[in-house]
């Protein structure tokens, strides 16, 4: 110790900082409230189900109430059909966790089959409208697990679906104040990223160009896929308007782009509207690529099905009570291809986080809650999981594991003490088991990844080259040419920047890959030029 106090070693300020880290509040502007109509809307269809079927099973209604998740601010029918999609699947995933139930030598292969299957659904086909593939696996994995008791695993299926049924009904209640919200708000954003595309001034670096432009054209992209959904909504003069404006908006772009280009930034005035309406890439492309050995899709759905195994195995050897945490602690983990410093962050969080709250779970405990207020506990906890999850995963998890902890208790009976060490003991398993798979795979895998969707980037600009010296741009075949060549564009600098933060080794892609984009958005402009 000196004058100003306690001498700390650099070992010991790393670890602080580190820990420390772990809780940073990264705020996004404008979650705060839609979470927490979320939370309502959850809470109002838990309060339902323990009206209906009492507090023990209909706590668990909450599972189908988190369909709530899956909202991303849609139009009207999209939301209904989305959030009753999104019911379907996870009733059916629990309903076949419940029917292998019986078979406890099937539980990590069911849970292996369950994860895998979703994940590469979820990456093959759900576009960048979703949270994660996690919610159908943890209904099916909850599924195999509690369905050892057949009436109340059946019990629990019937309870989801009434649940999720619940909440796509009352999901549609804010849009009764604002009818056109949705669409408004993808256009006002689209408008917004095209003017600082337009309006940035020569001296602005490459790269920041770059990605002010990708971000303009991801935005727009994002207001043509919501406009478009709000089928069967789309004829009425306000859709129109909003149509127009997003026309205009897109044109100021690849005006902007040819100018930057230097050529000649006179855009064709024979392009219909519905033209600008990029529909989604065909089922059968997306499947053939999604099922490539070398496709992110399958790396990172092999890779969270190798999670569930090693994770699932593991802690059933140690006789935990309730291995399925660790399966979907592991999953969680790597439900998306992360690079090995996120991966260790984020397990770091779901350790210390779900430490904090097993000891705030066993403070309740010595309150002797009765049913009522185990309600009221979990509601409280899953308001502040809601707020929260945005801002710092970690702090989300103090709330999230006495919620977890709560239900199960109250569906199954088992003490607060023997609950709680079976979720600490499971949470280390499947976090460990999480970074094994992450180093295992993190040197080999990323070139490979990163240049088959090259290929297929360079494939598609062809493509567009070709349909555009054509003159066909904006015919049949030239519009399915555009939208593969828009899909591989959003994917291709996303899996080169991953890669590269796996492998530094990688890093001069990155000079090679940013002029192949560049090569693609200069097709997409030129679909605009006049034809000769």
């Amino acid at each position: 110790m000196n004058e100003n106090g306690p001498v700390r070693s650099p070992a010991l300020r790393r670890v602080t900082r580190g820990l420390l880290g772990l809780f940073a509040v990264q705020h996004i502007p404008g979650t705060i409230r839609p979470a927490l109509v979320k939370a309502a809307i959850t809470a109002t269809t838990v309060l339902i189900c323990c009206a209906l079927f009492g507090p023990e099973l209909g706590i668990f209604g909450m599972l189908g109430a988190f369909v709530t998740f899956w909202e991303t601010d849609r139009p009207l029918w999209p939301r209904v059909r989305n959030t009753l999609l999104v019911t379907a699947l996870i009733v059916g995933s629990m309903s076949f966790g419940v029917a292998i139930a019986p078979h406890r030598w099937a539980f990590v292969p069911a849970a292996v089959l369950i994860v895998v299957v979703f994940s590469m659904l979820y990456n093959t086909f759900m576009l960048g409208r979703g949270p994660s593939p996690v919610l159908p696996m943890y209904a099916g994995i909850v599924g195999a697990f509690f369905g050892v008791d057949q009436h109340l695993g059946w019990s629990l299926v019937g309870l989801t679906a009434l649940a999720g049924t619940i909440t796509a009904a009352l999901l549609t209640v804010p849009l009764l104040f604002e009818p056109h919200g949705p669409e408004e708000r993808a256009v006002a954003r689209a408008k917004a990223a095209v003017a600082a595309y337009v309006g940035l001034p020569d001296d602005v670096p490459d790269e920041m160009r770059r990605q002010i432009r990708n971000t303009a054209f991801a935005a727009c992209d994002s207001a043509l896929v919501t406009l478009r959904s709000a089928w069967p909504a789309t004829r009425n003069a306000r859709h129109h308007e909003l149509a127009d404006t997003l026309y205009e908006a897109q044109s100021a772009l690849y005006s902007q782009m040819l100018t930057r280009l230097g050529e000649d930034p006179t855009l064709r005035d024979d392009v219909p509207r519905a033209a600008l309406v990029e529909r989604r890439p065909a089922t059968a492309y997306l499947a053939y690529h999604a099922l490539h050995w070398t496709s992110v899709e399958w790396f990172t759905s092999w890779r969270m099905g190798f999670v569930a195994a090693l994770g699932g195995l593991v802690a059933l050897s140690t006789g935990a009570g309730h291995p399925y945490w660790a399966i979907l602690t592991g999953v969680i983990i790597l439900n998306q291809w992360s690079h090995r410093a996120t991966s260790i962050r984020r397990a770091g969080q779901r350790t210390v986080g779900t430490m904090i709250g097993v000891g705030a779970t066993y403070l309740l405990s010595l309150l002797h809650p009765n049913e009522w207020w185990s309600i009221v506990i979990v509601l409280a906890c899953m308001t502040g999981m809601y707020a929260l999850l945005a801002l710092n995963y970690a702090i989300a998890l103090i709330f999230i594991t006495p919620m977890a902890l709560v239900m199960v208790e109250s569906v199954t009976g088992a003490g607060a003490e023997l609950v709680s060490a079976d979720r600490f003991l499971d949470t280390i398993v499947g976090a460990l088991a999480a970074l094994a798979v992450t180093w295992l795979t993190s040197y080999r895998f990323p070139r490979k990844l990163a240049l088959t969707q090259s290929r297929r980037t360079a494939r598609a600009i062809d493509a567009v080259d070709a349909v555009n010296r054509a003159g066909r741009a904006f015919e049949p075949d030239g519009h399915r040419a555009r939208v593969a060549l828009h899909y591989e564009l959003s994917q291709q600098l996303a899996v080169v920047e991953r890669a590269v933060n796996d492998d530094p080794q990688l890093a001069d892609l990155r000079a090679s890959e940013h002029a192949l984009s560049e090569r693609g958005y200069r097709a997409l402009a030129r679909s605009w030029q006049p034809t000769v």
